[in-house]
């Protein structure tokens, strides 16, 4: 396009794109569904780390005890040594530790949300009474 046909647009054409609902319901749909893709690409991988890679990663207790034992059953735990033992139960105790502090932190943003709500409860029951006020004045009136 020329660039005169940019300039006969004017400024009102961004004025005019958010009248438009539909326009802004599209942009909130799109936002959101790239927000929700973000959060579960973020939390399939784990906080800081690339998807899938630091689970097999070399000298980690994962990788240790994904490899045969000698017996060639790869699930003897009498093949494993005493250091991949303590490798993995170490991980199970990160683990454990993490899932407990995740769940104090939906706990803890369940209640916000719980309070949230109820003051949200609140203040449209006071908008409401406020509303009725007004109209009981103006048919008066």
């Amino acid at each position: 396009m020329a660039p005169d046909v940019w300039d006969d647009m004017g400024e009102d054409w961004l004025t005019q794109a958010f009248e438009n609902r539909w326009a802004l319901a599209f942009v909130a749909y799109f936002l959101g569904f790239l927000t929700h893709w973000g959060v579960n690409r973020q939390a399939k991988s784990g906080p800081g780390e690339p998807p899938k890679a630091a689970h097999t990663a070399p000298g980690t207790a994962a990788a240790a005890a994904s490899k045969p034992a000698p017996s060639g059953n790869g699930t003897d735990p009498a093949a494993l040594s005493d250091v991949q033992l303590a490798a993995i139960e170490a991980e199970i105790r990160q683990a454990k530790s993490f899932l407990q502090s995740e769940q104090r932190q939906h706990r803890a943003l369940d209640e916000q949300l719980s309070a949230l709500d109820a003051a949200i409860k609140r203040a449209n029951g006071r908008l409401k009474l406020a509303l009725r006020c007004i109209n009981k004045n103006q048919n008066a009136h």
